[in-house]
């Protein structure tokens, strides 16, 4: 998967952002460089909680200002409501 993954990418003319719902930590080299290299070609990364950009900084040594948090869920304030 990431081989074809890095050949799209590679080939890929325009900017593009991606989503990582889940991110994992101590990855292993594989999973790594193909992370690192996502990071290295998008113009930004979403990921859904903070930890997700300490992990992909420190174990995949992806800049910080390029990963975005966009929480997932619906806020609690609407939930309650919704129970009325």
């Amino acid at each position: 998967m990431g081989v074809i993954l890095s050949l799209s990418l590679r080939q890929l003319k325009s900017q593009f952002v991606v989503t990582f719902h889940s991110v994992l930590p101590e990855p292993n080299n594989l999973r790594k460089n193909v992370v690192k290299f996502i990071g290295e070609k998008s113009a930004g990364i979403i990921v859904m909680a903070d930890v997700a950009v300490d992990i992909l900084n420190k174990d995949y040594g992806i800049s910080r200002s390029k990963i975005h948090v966009i929480r997932h869920g619906i806020p609690t304030l609407l939930s309650k409501q919704a129970n009325h």
